[in-house]
């Protein structure tokens, strides 16, 4: 795209027009603007490629002043996203008034670079430019925060004028900021491609901005005809005026105009307050795909940064949280709490209200001022639990045998299809766990509530609660419907203490767009965050009628590779939310990330950054957890199944013939031999030694240390922190913090990879996925055969033993 443009470009400096004549359009009623420092709406006319600048929605209406009449010359223009459609009719005194219509659109086309192009209909003119049709193209690039640079070309069709056609005009434009958005000066120049620049018209423009939302506008010509006027920015609306006159001082019309915008602007005057209204329901996504078509669902991660965005937003004075169905993972949990408690400690107040109350939405609740439940309900709040699953004595019935070896003697996941109940280990290890996120859960309740750690505990062991029963125990405040939050009186009735009076809503998707535009030509450094979120599985291991999310090396590296594309990243942040999984692409993906020295990464672990998951986030220079994730079980197994006896029991005839003395080793058909089993635990004691010298190298540990760590064992993130497996305890917004301030990065945006962009999501799930519900019986068998499909790859796995979901 960028070699067409300049193609194009070389050959319109080149190329002469024989018989031809300029195309003189009438200028007057829209106020001038120059085509490399437009911003707004009017780059509709002036330079289509502004248009990919300015994302927002926008009407503008304006109309001039001359000789004592008003409006006999006016014109409005829209826009959205990108794409501006404008109207506009002059008065042409003794002969036809001027009606033109205009259809523009931009797209950029590189970092630097934007694009567009426009198309200009004169429905009625004086004879000579009456129903003329023409093609125009604009460019804009930015060298640097200071200088910008714009060309428009027009009438690129030659369109005739008395059978002559006539020659392309050509805009060049050059503007100038010496110091910030203050003060801005330019200088465009026009001629046609039969004019030589000497003979160019030129115009001189300069705009301050004294104040945040109002604007001070002057221009001279050529010929010394001047302009002055002004524009003045109300948040979501603006007004102004541009007066021109003659070098002599006599007037030639004033231009007023009135416009608003769907995003917030620089104003003059004191926002109103807004109540935010936060919405989650089910498992929000960390990253989302963003269909062109559809849609878009809101990041989990934008959603945590935006509530602490609205904590320090003067314009937010109060949020109102609905939860419903909440199944979060409890460090991301805990993360959402953290938000709305640094939001409460603002001095802002927050209402929640639970729908399907449950523990987890409780316990994220709990940290609000006040918790409002249904009036028909049921508080599940009733502790924590985990639940594990032994496939050993099916097996057996089924004729099958998994043997599988592993390192340590908390690596415990070979125990799901070898044992029929837990070893002491695993026993020892869950319990620990477990104790260790009821005494976090039950701590940070006690402590929303203003209750005693006792009483939360005797009140968990009384629930389930009824909305009555919840009520009476203190543990919520009211009962009440959500859409009866909307209700003055309502709030009234919980916050007695408060005059509540009717103020604007926004809800927290609104939010996330409701951004203040911004007219800097400086772009924000960027901190990309890299979401490795699934098991980890080798290229290719996922079936392409799934919907399974996994981290594969290929994903990883595409997310690197997009990351680094973008010239403003100045950090990665890399969010890792993985139980882990083959050991081998754990490895790569450790591999490609190393490799990146061009800019610092930064690791923050999610609900679960364990075994592989934890393996490649020693690419990391810093390590942040929450206290609840789960992370460690630094440990490898790895095996095979042995169907032997399941062929035997269907009468299933199998010959094996071998060259090669490990050759059988991985067969089905037959257990381990005595060699075979050496040979395979010799390499998996390899790949453990190279997974604990890894570590012990990245957190500069002796590797007895590790090793003692390790052997399988998890950890949550509160004694990760003692015991040196990370380096800071801290979720998402703790992260991004430590490398603003880091990378000195006062102001940046978030760019969240792999960036999924599908044509179009269908509701209700994946066509594919369907499809390959069709031939799946869905039967417990299945299940199973699923998972004894891991252990049938030749691969070492480096996964914690266990899933832990709290609801």
């Amino acid at each position: 795209m960028r070699n067409t443009i300049y193609v194009l470009l070389a050959f319109l400096f080149l190329t002469q027009i024989s018989s031809a004549q300029r195309l003189d359009l009438p200028e007057e009623l829209f106020y001038y603007q120059p085509a490399a420092a437009v911003f707004g709406s009017e780059a509709t006319w002036i330079n289509p490629a502004g248009l990919s600048l300015y994302r927002a929605s926008d009407a503008q209406v304006f109309a001039e002043f001359y000789k004592g009449d008003f409006a006999k010359s006016w014109g409005t223009v829209f826009t959205r996203d990108g794409f501006g459609i404008a109207y506009r009719k002059i008065n042409v005194e003794n002969d036809t008034d001027f009606k033109e219509y205009l259809f523009s659109g931009g797209m950029q086309v590189g970092q630097d670079m934007s694009f567009g192009l426009s198309y200009q209909y004169i429905k009625e003119a004086p004879e000579l430019y009456n129903k003329k049709h023409l093609w125009n193209i604009g460019l804009l690039g930015t060298l640097n925060p200071q200088y910008r640079w714009g060309i428009v070309l027009s009438n690129l069709n030659n369109s005739t004028i008395d059978n002559i056609k006539t020659e392309v005009e050509m805009r060049y434009s050059l503007a100038y900021r010496p110091s910030g958005t203050k003060f801005t000066i330019a200088v465009d120049a026009f001629l046609s491609t039969k004019t030589k620049w000497r003979n160019a018209d030129f115009i001189y423009n300069a705009t301050f901005n004294p104040i945040p939302g109002l604007y001070v506008n002057g221009l001279i010509d050529s010929e010394k005809n001047f302009e002055i006027g002004f524009r003045v920015n109300f948040f979501k609306s603006f007004i102004g005026a541009r007066r021109t006159a003659h070098k002599n001082g006599h007037h030639r019309g004033t231009t007023l105009f009135y416009g608003s915008t769907n995003k917030r602007q620089e104003s003059i005057v004191k926002e109103k307050k807004r109540r935010l209204l936060t919405n989650i329901s089910g498992q929000p996504n960390e990253n989302p795909s963003k269909p062109f078509i559809g849609r878009q669902q809101q990041s989990y991660l934008h959603l945590l940064t935006d509530i602490y965005r609205a904590a320090d937003d003067d314009s937010i004075d109060e949020m109102i949280v609905s939860l419903k169905k909440l199944s979060l993972g409890f460090a991301q949990a805990e993360e959402l709490r953290a938000a709305l408690k640094n939001f409460k400690s603002k001095k802002k107040r927050i209402i929640c209200h639970l729908s399907y109350p449950n523990n987890l939405s409780y316990y994220v609740a709990s940290v609000c001022d006040k918790i409002i439940i249904p009036p028909v309900s049921q508080l599940r709040l009733v502790g924590l639990k985990a639940e594990l699953t032994f496939f050993a004595g099916t097996l057996e019935k089924l004729g099958a045998k998994v043997e599988l070896l592993k390192i340590g003697d908390y690596k415990t996941a070979a125990e799901t299809f070898t044992q029929e109940t837990s070893s002491k280990a695993n026993k020892e290890q869950i319990n620990r766990l477990l104790d260790n996120l009821y005494e976090q859960f039950v701590a940070d309740i006690a402590l929303g509530r203003s209750l005693s750690v006792d009483k939360v505990k005797k009140l968990i062991d009384q629930g389930p609660f009824t909305s009555t029963d919840a009520l009476d125990a203190g543990l919520v405040d009211g009962v009440a419907y959500l859409d009866e939050l909307q209700n003055i009186e309502v709030l009234r009735e919980y916050y007695p203490e408060f005059e509540y009076k009717s103020i604007p809503e926004i809800t927290i998707a609104a939010y996330h767009a409701d951004t203040i535009l911004s007219h800097s030509w400086e772009k924000k450094p960027v901190i990309a965050v890299i979401v490795a979120q699934g098991e980890v599985q080798p290229d290719g291991a996922s079936s392409m009628f799934g919907s399974k999310s996994d981290v594969t090396p290929a994903l990883m590296k595409i997310s690197l590779r997009q990351a680094m594309a973008n010239r403003q990243t100045k950090a990665i942040l890399l969010r890792i939310n993985s139980p882990g999984g083959a050991a081998l692409a754990g490895e790569e993906i450790y591999h490609a990330f190393n490799k990146n020295s061009a800019v610092p990464m930064t690791v923050s672990m999610g609900n679960v950054a364990a075994s592989g998951g934890y393996y490649f986030a020693m690419a990391g220079t810093k390590l942040f957890a929450n206290r609840s994730t789960i992370t460690g079980s630094i440990g490898i197994f790895g095996g095979k199944v042995d169907l032997s006896g399941l062929h035997e029991k269907l009468a299933l005839k199998k010959e094996l013939y071998l060259r090669g003395k490990y050759a059988g080793m991985m067969t089905t058909m037959k257990p381990f031999t005595i060699a075979e089993r050496e040979k395979y635990f010799y390499h998996l004691s390899s790949m453990y030694s190279h997974f604990i010298e890894l570590v012990a190298e990245n957190r500069a540990l002796p590797v007895d240390s590790i090793d003692n760590l390790g052997q399988g064992r998890v950890w949550v993130g509160s004694e990760a922190n003692q015991n040196g497996l990370i380096d800071e305890i801290g979720g998402f917004k703790d992260a991004l913090d430590y490398i603003a301030y880091n990378e000195n990065l006062s102001c940046y945006n978030i760019e969240i990879y792999p960036q999924k962009r599908p044509f179009i999501i269908l509701p209700g799930g994946s066509l594919f996925s369907s499809m390959a519900h069709l031939f799946q019986s869905g039967s417990v068998v299945d299940f199973v055969d699923e998972k004894l499909k891991l252990l049938n790859t030749e691969q070492f796995y480096t996964r914690m033993p266990f899933d832990i979901s709290i609801e």
